[in-house]
């Protein structure tokens, strides 16, 4: 039992002469391809939530407290980045969800949904959706709870039921923000990565609107693999790679740079104007949640 970044053993020459490549190449203990996520984002300190975005979401907190926070099913330590505790928590359904409601409401594409629901203030006029199309992961862990949507009028359009289910999978995050943090467990910075944040930038403004935080949209559009890149750097020690630390090896492989217009991050800030409006959807969110909950039971 190693951490991510330790050394595993060496490549054996059977495999080196499949793989082509010579024996005794140095070989990481293997990792959960999400959790190669975080340093892959350049998450190299505690307290940075990394949301990999994409059909479905794992978010990820690196942390110097082990706390046993109810919901949260996985707290290993060393389990993302040597020498702190990994929490790995996460939605059940995201993209996912989004296309089927595309597909349900016989749209042809999510640009002009996403383009109709921009128009629409947040509340989306009083449509919720709770985002439990494949179950609720975190914190609930019950794959048997189903989604919902509530509030709808003759008024309302595709476009509203696609806002607010945008919506519903902020308050999902933010959700899984309040039970870390209730756990002792804080929650600092975020960073956004995968597919879904390099192609819907309304969703991630949601997220920060909903959050009321800064949410840092990491340059690479291949966050695992880049992790998975500074992981086997690890691997071959100091004397090769010339880093002495995981936190060394992350701000020089994957930390965004400003004068790099290929590593420049876009950070999206949220809207303080929409706060009071998604206070008030947040909590119909947790009601609508309590009530169907309820009746999974």
């Amino acid at each position: 039992m190693v951490a991510p970044g330790e050394l595993a053993g060496e490549l054996c020459p059977a495999l080196a002469k499949k793989l082509g490549l010579r024996a005794g190449v140095p070989v990481s203990a293997a990792i959960i391809d999400a959790h190669s996520g975080v340093p892959g984002a350049g998450a190299a300190e505690p307290g940075t939530l990394v949301m990999v975005m994409g059909t479905s979401s794992c978010h990820m907190l690196n942390a110097e407290q082990d706390r046993f926070v109810p919901g949260v099913s996985g707290v290993v330590k060393d389990g993302i980045l040597p020498g702190y505790y990994g929490y790995e928590t996460g939605q059940a359904a995201v993209g996912d969800a989004f296309d089927w409601l595309r597909r349900t409401l016989n749209h042809a594409k999510h640009e002009a949904l996403n383009d109709e629901a921009a128009e629409i203030a947040a509340g989306a006029e009083g449509v919720r959706a709770l985002d439990w199309m494949n179950g609720c992961r975190t914190p609930l862990m019950d794959g048997t709870v189903r989604g919902a949507f509530a509030g709808l009028a003759m008024h309302h359009r595709p476009a509203h039921l696609y806002r607010a289910l945008m919506e519903g999978s902020a308050f999902g995050v933010r959700w899984i923000v309040d039970t870390l943090e209730k756990g002792g467990v804080p929650v600092r910075e975020y960073v956004a990565t995968g597919g879904l944040p390099h192609h819907n930038p309304l969703l991630v403004q949601i997220y920060a609107d909903v959050l009321g935080q800064p949410i840092t949209v990491h340059p690479c559009k291949h966050g695992p693999a880049l992790g998975a890149a500074i992981l086997g750097t690890l691997a071959a020690g100091p004397k090769a790679s010339g880093f002495q630390s995981a936190s060394a090896a992350i701000r020089a492989m994957a930390a965004p740079k400003a004068s790099d217009p290929k590593r420049r991050a876009r950070v999206v800030k949220p809207n303080r104007s929409a706060r009071a409006a998604y206070d008030r959807a947040y909590q119909d969110y947790l009601d609508l949640a309590k009530f169907f909950e309820r009746q999974g039971k």
